[in-house]
C-alpha cells in the first residue's frame, strides 16, 4: 500500500526539482528501499543505481544520504544473490561511514552486522568473524549494555565458528551464553526467549559434532520441550532442534524415543 505513495512522491519531486535534482534522488532511494522491502529487489537496483550516482554528483563530502544510498543499493544487490557487489559497496560504505559519522553511530554498527551476515551467506568465513567478534565487544563496551543484542552478536560468533568446524570454541561461547540466559548466582527463572531454544540444540550439535552424544543429548532434549512450551517459537529452528536430536538418539541406539518427542 505504500509503493503508490513513493511513486507520487518521487513523481512531485521530479516534476519540482527535475529528474536530477537532490529532492528527486532522495524521493528516487526511498522508492528503491520501498521495493527492497516489498521483494521488488529487480525494480529497486535501477533506481538506487541512479539515485547514488545523482547523490554523488552533488558537491561536498559524504553525507548520510549517499551512504544511506549505497545501504540501499548494496542491500537490493544481496537479496539478489549478487553477494559480491554487495559486500564491496558496504565495505565502501564503512570506509566512508568511519570518516564522516561518529563512533557508535548505529550506521556504523548495522553495517558491520550486514557485513558479518553477508560474509557468513557467502562462505567467506574468515572475513565474517572478525565483524561479530568486534559486535560483541562494542555491545559489552556500552555504558548499559543490551543483554539481547550481546547474546545476538555472540550467536553470530559461535555460529561462524561452527561453520569453521572450530568446535571446542563454539562449545565455549554457546556455554557462556547459556549461563548468561540463566544464570545461577540468582533466583530469576531462565529467560525462555528464541535464543535460548537455539543456543541450546546448537550447544547439542557442537557437542555432538564432537564425538560425545551422551552430554549433547540433555540440551537437544531441553530445546524440544522449549519448543513445544513455545509453539510460536521459529519453525526453522525447531526442525533443526529435532535433527539434532534425532542425530543425537541414532548414536546413543535410542532413535525408536523420538516420536514421543514430537508434538
Amino acid at each position: 500500500q505504500a509503493l503508490p505513495l513513493f511513486k507520487e512522491l518521487l513523481d512531485l519531486k521530479t516534476a519540482t526539482f527535475g529528474s536530477n535534482g537532490l529532492q528527486t534522488a532522495k524521493a528516487m532511494a526511498s522508492l528503491a528501499q520501498a521495493y527492497t522491502i516489498a521483494g521488488q529487489k529487480e525494480k529497486a537496483v535501477p533506481l538506487a543505481e541512479q539515485s547514488l550516482k545523482l547523490i554523488q554528483a552533488q558537491p561536498g563530502p559524504a553525507n548520510r544520504e549517499t551512504l544511506g544510498t549505497r545501504i540501499t543499493l548494496a542491500d537490493a544487490y544481496h537479496r539478489l544473490g549478487r553477494l559480491d557487489q554487495a559486500l564491496s559497496l558496504l565495505e565502501d560504505a564503512l570506509k566512508l561511514m568511519k570518516t564522516t559519522l561518529r563512533p557508535g553511530d548505529p550506521y556504523i554498527q548495522g553495517a558491520m552486522q550486514n557485513l558479518a551476515n553477508w560474509y557468513r551467506d557467502a562462505g567467506k568465513l574468515e572475513q565474517a568473524l572478525p565483524f561479530f567478534e568486534k559486535l560483541v565487544d562494542l555491545s559489552k563496551a556500552k555504558p548499559a549494555p543490551d543483554d539481547a543484542e550481546t547474546l545476538s552478536s555472540m550467536l553470530g560468533v559461535a555460529m561462524t565458528l561452527d561453520l569453521m568446524t572450530n568446535d571446542a570454541s563454539a562449545e565455549a561461547l554457546y556455554r557462556d551464553m547459556l549461563d548468561r540466559l540463566r544464570p545461577a548466582s540468582t533466583k530469576a527463572p531462565p529467560q525462555e526467549t528464541p535464543i535460548l531454544g537455539i543456543v541450546l540444540h546448537h550447544l547439542a550439535e557442537v557437542l555432538q559434532d564432537q564425538k560425545m552424544p551422551d552430554k549433547a543429548r540433555p540440551y537437544a532434549e531441553e530445546a524440544i520441550a522449549l519448543y513445544h512450551r513455545h509453539p510460536d517459537w521459529p519453525a526453522r529452528e525447531y526442525r533443526h532442534a529435532l535433527f539434532v536430536l534425532e542425530q543425537v538418539l541414532r548414536d546413543l541406539g535410542d532413535s525408536h524415543e523420538l516420536k514421543t518427542m514430537r508434538p
